[in-house]
């Protein structure tokens, strides 16, 4: 069993042993009652709208889910004892970066506005969608129907004027990565709002690369991954999330996310395209770049609790950074509290 059947949510794992007679872990009310800490209902859709329920989860209690359920489970990892040793290791590493001064005024002006909104109980998601679009690349407001985007563009906005340090840190990578001859696989989970960015910057760098999307037709996928796997000239399989699941990269060194997921297991799927049983290569790195002190920050937090609570729920070492079984040391973690929407789009309760 994988932390795919949680994926951030517990009570999936509730639901994987209703097939047994008896449910080693109750009733859905006594499983609530025993690891839930409190249940925060958020209204997302505005006065008259619906009120969605976030709930907060006690990651030290959960550890005795494992003891609960060991005679029905087993629970295997890449870095368990007589497994690590198939595969290379992988190095996870989170890079931060600085939102340049003149873009981070623009999402301090969004957030501001959406703090307005909620205090007028009115719904926050057109906000937080401008706020991640933000992140993303200043034209994406240029390629969505979103209420604040679309008013951001009939203001007359000039998108240009902002400097995307993200891309820039991130292009700065491929092209030494590029440059030592070494393939990468680069992920986001956009198209049009990030994806086409990505190739127009790779394209005035001059880098070689193939894009790999979900609307592309099964042959067109398989050309891109050919042509990746295959010539030694494309240096770059660009792919949104279509990607994610089910490909073998083992020629690529290097992964990198341009956008973190809120899914963890989205995230650890991303970075096991290289990590393979078979995979060849030494030194397989994973980047994953994010902007501090915005919501990506906090998408990027909500990652490292949901990877926790996987670990405590099923009793394993839930691990995006893996080092090479030689060199495994685990250490102890802080504990993480979750988080409620008001949280992810202002960092506030």
């Amino acid at each position: 069993m994988s932390a795919s059947v949680i994926n951030g949510d517990p009570e999936k794992l509730h639901k994987v042993y209703e097939w047994a007679g008896t449910n080693p872990l109750g009733t859905i009310e006594e499983f609530r009652k025993a690891y839930c800490i409190r249940e925060n209902h958020i209204k997302v859709g505005g006065a008259y709208g619906r009120t969605q329920i976030f709930r907060e989860w006690n990651i030290g209690m959960m550890r005795e889910i494992p003891s609960l359920v060991e005679p029905l489970t087993y629970t295997v990892r890449k870095t368990d004892p007589g497994v690590s040793q198939f595969f290379k290791g992988l190095s996870f590493e989170p890079i931060a970066v600085e939102m340049d001064s003149g873009l981070f005024d623009l999402y301090e002006i969004l957030r501001e506005e959406g703090l307005e909104a909620r205090n007028a109980d009115e719904s926050t998601i057109a906000h937080y969608n401008a706020m991640r679009l933000t992140c993303l690349h200043p034209s994406s407001h240029l390629f969505t129907s979103g209420k604040v985007s679309k008013e951001l563009v009939e203001a007359g906005l000039d998108f240009s004027k902002y400097r995307n340090t993200k891309l820039e840190r991130m292009m700065a990578d491929i092209e030494v990565i590029a440059a030592e001859g070494d393939k990468m696989v680069v992920f986001t989970h956009w198209t049009n709002l990030s994806l086409n960015q990505i190739a127009a910057a790779l394209g005035k760098a001059k880098i070689s690369y193939v894009t790999h999307t979900g609307a592309m037709s099964e042959r067109q996928r398989e050309s891109a991954k050919l042509a990746f796997n295959k010539n030694p000239d494309v240096s770059v399989f660009l792919t949104s999330d279509a990607g994610s699941h089910g490909l073998n990269m083992q020629v690529a060194r290097w992964v990198l996310n341009y956008d973190c997921p809120t899914s963890y297991d989205l995230l650890m799927q991303r970075c096991d395209r290289i990590d393979r049983a078979d995979s060849h290569l030494d030194g397989l790195t994973a980047r994953m770049y994010y902007y501090e002190g915005t919501l990506e920050e906090r998408i990027w937090r909500i990652n490292t609790f949901r990877r926790q609570m996987a670990s405590a729920m099923q009793g394993t070492s839930e691990e995006l950074h893996r080092p090479h079984p030689d060199n495994i040391h685990i250490g102890d973690e802080d504990t993480l509290s979750t988080s409620a929407m008001n949280w992810l789009i202002f960092g506030d309760r």
